[in-house]
């Protein structure tokens, strides 16, 4: 059994309720401070319910990880961290495949991040 609404439509719905009714009546040094607010709730709602699955970015992780020869099984901040040794330590084969296959998994991190953070930005460009 579900609890309705969920932690991301309460947020969704406190969000639209302070940019509909609240944010319009304040005072512009009260108004840019509710807009932080509705844009901290926004994130977070976009946590709670992320638009892409946290398995597509372990399993892109793992995939790339061992393909270069760091097998295992990561959580997926141990795989962004062991991905970033890598990187810092020079241990990814310079070959045009390793570093198309790099470049297409640091694109697919950012892009779900920013889903996250800010999603008008991929909206954009």
């Amino acid at each position: 059994m579900s609890n309705q609404p969920d932690a991301h439509n309460l947020l969704v719905t406190a969000r639209q309720l302070l940019l509909d009714e609240l944010v319009p009546v304040l005072d512009e040094q009260h108004r840019y401070a509710a807009l932080m607010i509705a844009n901290a709730i926004g994130i977070a709602a976009r946590e709670i319910a992320p638009p892409v699955a946290e398995d597509d970015i372990g399993k892109a992780l793992d995939a790339f990880l061992a393909g270069v020869g760091a097998d295992g099984e990561y959580s997926s901040v141990r795989a962004e961290a062991a991905l970033a040794q890598l990187i810092r330590h020079r241990k990814i084969p310079a070959d045009r495949k390793s570093g198309e296959a790099l470049t297409d998994l640091l694109m697919h991190l950012t892009r779900s991040k920013l889903r996250i953070s800010n999603p008008k930005f991929l909206n954009e460009n």
